[in-house]
């Protein structure tokens, strides 16, 4: 059986030819194979813009990406606070056990991004919209360069498809697969995609390439404009404005909040020659924190500015204070401070401090039944003497029945050399550091008929009592005195950087423990409040625990009246309310890896473009892979596309003159009889020359007023007619 003929054209005008139905959709016949180029095409003149495309292709994504990624970083990194300038109360989260804390932690980095993060300065630029906007330039600019990406495909699918052409390959697409692949070099978002997909799957038919590098190379594309997208939603929503800590180091010191000892008083051994307490004729040596006056022709010894020390003691100074640091072996240190520090400025000064430890030791010292006790080689002659140095032990010893406390120092440990016992010492101080000495208490806890809370001290022998009935008990201490330094921030010391690095001199025994062995009233107010605290513990260890901090706290006390300010080591301003904001680092890099992987990717196939194609060749073939070069293909005559041309548009003959010429084809759309559509070319020229125009108008009138409105074949005869009026 014939093949059927093509649709005649009503008025006997060509129409373009329509391809066997039964036409293979990629295979040439073995008698008309496709045509070898000749070899005047090497010979022929390219067309422009390989080169334009080349870099376009490869720049076009990159450098918006790169200048974008740039404004970002810059803003940022030259905005950034160091992190040592910021405490971030929010990071100070409490680690938990619960089974969603997983869950919690991925809703963390959901919403903040994570825990790292850069801190900026407040400024117009570090504004999160602002930083936000910036990073979605990038987001919103991609679409618009898709083409580029997909014109360097372009060339690699140009050159495939000059490759199978010359090798007389069957490995070429069918005219299907051709309209899929322009559709989806022309890079238009994802309907190319959808519709190769589509095809794929109806007509189960092998894609052929290039269409799957087209494929794979687009959906690569548009899956990253879309990540980059979501990436970015996440930057900007983690990207906040939050309070920090903002603590900014000071190029130099300002204030003086340390302490040391008067260095014009206290020099080392600096010691001052008075008269004896008990003996006016002989001369002892006192330390710089005793000073003496007379009274009705008597001389008398007492602390040195006795005033600053009490209202230090009893927190009513007006520029000192005393803190106290626990550290991680328990050790407690007491040291002078000034009042005036404060939020707004942390520091690192120097001190003085001490740290006393105690022990009780009732049960291995022997009570007498006359009264008064021995521990080791040291014997005192009852729990009423305060052991007050230099003085006789009758003028040294309370009423009886009156509540006691008593202190003596040694200038050793094992209490084997008491110092300044007796009214002929004159040796009256130790000077030693640690300073030890033992101390003991009468009248506390005091006797309760009713009931007794202390039965386990006394069945243990920590708590005795005297031939009075009092209660009574003995502590051995040893005080040690430090050179130190404390770390004050955000209000408070700082426990873990209190550095007691050196011991002092052993002069500073003397200086701390003289108000104490000279019985001074405040030195005595200060043991007596200690001890009468102490007892009320219900174990040794708490007891000694209480008396040993409440002497150190005495001691530093006391030492107020001879202290001076010492300038700061190190200072930082502190600003706890600052608004700064918070860059996650995970959304910002990742954002940063997924932009520079797509710029990376159009510089690839750039690199493959230039180095696995003839761009210029290719190039010829990638403009006709065009709805341009398709419809020039389609309407126009083959010689049209023999010769070589500058660009793809002088492919239509409407261009080959710079007037409008008369010999423009027109197109059209003819209804045909089994239903289907057929493009029509018509050549007005042709019509004109022949003297024809005014017969086929008249023509075309009569016939197509006869013919619409019978039914069939003529009547779409008539409709052809009618439209081969319009287009003349």
């Amino acid at each position: 059986m014939a093949p059927p003929q093509p649709l005649a054209s009503p008025t006997k005008i060509p129409l373009l030819q329509e391809k066997a139905l039964d036409t293979p959709a990629t295979n040439f016949s073995d008698k008309s194979p496709p045509p070898t180029p000749g070899p005047q095409h090497a010979h022929k003149k390219n067309m422009d813009g390989a080169l334009t495309s080349l870099l376009w292709g490869a720049f076009g994504p990159c450098i918006p990406v790169m200048v974008v990624c740039s404004v970002l970083l810059t803003a940022i990194l030259y905005n950034r606070i160091p992190d040592s300038y910021v405490f971030d109360p929010s990071k100070q989260t409490k680690i938990s056990n619960d089974p969603l804390s997983a869950l919690h932690g991925v809703q963390a980095i959901e919403n903040n991004g994570g825990s790292k993060a850069y801190y900026l300065y407040e400024k117009g630029i570090t504004n999160p919209a602002v930083l936000h906007t910036i990073s979605s330039w990038t987001a919103k600019i991609l679409p618009f360069v898709t083409g580029a990406s997909m014109a360097l495909v372009a060339f690699l699918a140009g050159q495939r498809i000059i490759k199978a052409t010359s090798t007389k390959s069957e490995r070429l697409p069918s005219p299907h697969q051709v309209s899929i692949l322009i559709n989806l070099l022309n890079g238009g978002g994802a309907r190319p995609l959808l519709d190769t997909l589509k095809y794929r799957w109806q007509n189960h038919e092998d894609l052929v390439q290039p269409v799957p590098l087209a494929f794979w190379s687009l959906l690569f594309i548009v899956a990253m404009t879309f990540v980059i997208g979501i990436v970015d939603s996440w930057f900007g929503t983690a990207t906040k404005a939050i309070n920090i800590a903002l603590v900014i180091p000071s190029a130099a010191t300002a204030f003086s909040f340390g302490r040391s000892l008067d260095p014009e008083r206290c020099a080392t051994e600096s010691w001052q020659s008075s008269s004896c307490p008990s003996n006016l004729n002989a001369q002892c040596l006192y330390p710089c924190s005793m000073t003496s006056w007379k009274v009705s022709g008597y001389e008398r010894e007492g602390l040195y500015h006795a005033q600053e020390a009490a209202e230090t003691l009893m927190q009513n100074s007006r520029t000192n204070t005393i803190l106290n640091v626990t550290v991680d072996d328990g050790s407690n240190y007491y040291f002078l401070a000034d009042l005036r520090r404060g939020m707004k400025l942390d520091f690192v000064a120097p001190t003085l401090a001490i740290k006393t430890e105690c022990q009780v030791v009732t049960d291995t010292c022997e009570t007498h039944p006359e009264g008064g006790f021995t521990c080791g080689t040291y014997s005192a002659p009852s729990f009423s003497f305060s052991g007050q140095v230099g003085m006789a032990v009758e003028n040294a010893t309370a009423a009886p029945d009156e509540a006691m406390v008593g202190i003596q120092f040694f200038n050793d440990s094992a209490w084997t050399q008491p110092v300044g016992l007796g009214s002929s010492a004159t040796d009256l101080f130790a000077s030693t550091n640690p300073v030890h000495f033992l101390s003991w208490s009468k009248g506390f806890p005091p006797v309760d008929t009713y009931a007794d809370e202390f039965g386990y001290m006394r069945n243990h022998s920590f708590l005795k009592n005297d031939t009075n009935g009092d209660t009574v008990f003995i502590l051995s201490c040893a005080a040690t005195i430090y050179e130190a330094e404390y770390y004050w921030m955000n209000g408070s010391v700082v426990p873990s950087e209190l550095k007691a690095y050196e011991l002092a001199p052993d002069y500073y025994g003397a200086v701390y423990s003289a108000a104490f062995a000279t019985n001074s009233p405040l030195s005595h107010l200060a043991l007596q409040d200690a001890a009468a605290l102490a007892a009320y513990q219900l174990r040794p260890e708490g007891l000694a625990k209480v008396f040993a901090n409440l002497f150190s706290k005495a001691a530093v006390a006391f030492s107020a009246g001879i202290s001076v300010p010492v300038q700061n080591d190190r200072e930082w301003t502190r600003e706890n309310t600052y608004l700064a904001t918070r860059v996650p680092l995970l959304p910002l890099y990742t954002l940063i890896a997924l932009k520079g992987f797509y710029a990376f990717f159009a510089l690839a196939l750039a690199l493959l473009a230039v180095f696995k194609t003839r761009p210029s060749e290719a190039h010829e073939v990638k403009e006709r892979l065009t709805v341009d070069g398709l419809a020039a293909g389609f309407f126009e005559p083959n010689a049209a596309h023999e010769k070589a041309v500058k660009q793809v548009s002088d492919l239509f003959h409407e261009h080959q003159t710079p007037e409008k010429s008369d010999a423009t084809q027109k197109i059209g759309l003819l209804h045909t009889d089994q239903g289907g559509w057929l493009w029509v070319t018509v050549a007005r020229q042709a019509f004109e020359g022949l003297g024809l125009a005014e017969v086929i108008t008249t023509a075309a009138d009569q016939a197509a007023d006869a013919a619409a409105g019978k039914q069939g074949s003529a009547g779409r005869v008539g409709e052809g007619y009618k439209l081969i009026k319009d287009i003349l």
